[in-house]
């Protein structure tokens, strides 16, 4: 998708939203009573955001969280919203399925989005075909959710680069021209919504955006990126170095003086995070 003409890639972004477009309902409803993770796994979900946004030099993840949140409540996987439809199983579910979207028709026809971002590329297997089996990780699927964001913004501002539009996201704030801007941009290119042309507009506005404030609160508590184990953070077992990346989990590689240090499998180079070496 990011190889193809400007012109072509907007006009791809439409036709394989994320969300069921301007005539249908909400993919999912994060509004339901039924449908609601608990504090701690809600807290392990926006962790792993915060990780995998990290890894493409995103530190301002409300924006983003907003969106997982107004899609599926950062809800992966399907025993945490059984009313939804079963999407293929994942690992990162026990082997069970992640969440599919309920708003492209019966379950049976195996075309709602998968995961926690809803990636949607038509039926299940067409998804599958065009962003591979990681978006049925949790990891992946934020991978795959935060590159769609990227480039959306990337077109929808008319950014030379992918570095100018994760900046343009690192400076959004609650509540700031910028903020409306995003909501705007969102509404129409990741929902399918398109302004002048959707009569629910305002009423997906206020979705994202009543879902962006909601989770705030969880955002903010999360710990400084600067205190989260990383490549060359002090260990004494694995499990000091509970994090992964594209390449592979992290380990603890322990020296003859019994110090550790977390290591993860690199080709090259390893990925960076700002304020560690």
């Amino acid at each position: 998708m990011h190889n193809q003409p400007l012109p072509f890639v907007i006009t791809l972004f439409l036709m394989i939203s994320l969300g069921s477009g301007c005539a249908d309902q909400e993919v999912l409803s994060s509004d339901s009573s039924t449908f609601k993770l608990s504090s701690s796994q809600l807290r392990s979900n926006l962790l792993k955001l915060q990780e995998r946004a990290a890894l493409k030099g995103i530190y301002q993840i409300i924006p983003i969280a907003g969106v997982a949140n107004a899609e599926t409540g950062l809800t992966h996987c399907w025993s945490d919203a059984k009313w939804a439809c079963q999407g293929p199983p994942s690992s990162s579910c026990g082997g069970g399925p992640v969440i599919a979207g309920a708003g492209d028709g019966a379950c049976w026809r195996r075309q709602g989005g998968l995961g926690m971002f809803q990636l949607d590329g038509g039926t299940y297997d067409q998804t599958l075909d065009r962003e591979g089996n990681r978006v049925l990780t949790l990891a992946g699927n934020i991978d795959a959710g935060i590159s769609f964001i990227i480039e959306m913004v990337r077109y929808a501002k008319r950014l030379n680069s992918e570095k100018e539009a994760i900046d343009w996201i690192n400076g959004i704030s609650i509540g700031s021209s910028r903020y409306n801007d995003w909501i705007d941009i969102v509404v129409q290119y990741y929902n399918g919504c398109v302004m002048g042309s959707c009569s629910i507009f305002l009423d997906r506005w206020y979705h994202y955006d009543g879902k962006t404030r909601a989770i705030l609160y969880e955002v903010e508590r999360l710990p400084a990126l600067a205190s989260l184990p990383w490549i060359g953070s002090t260990c004494q077992s694995d499990q000091d170095c509970s994090f992964s990346i594209e390449t592979g989990a992290a380990r603890c590689l322990k020296s003859q003086n019994n110090k550790g240090m977390c290591i993860a499998p690199c080709q090259g180079y390893c990925p960076d995070r700002e304020g560690y070496a």
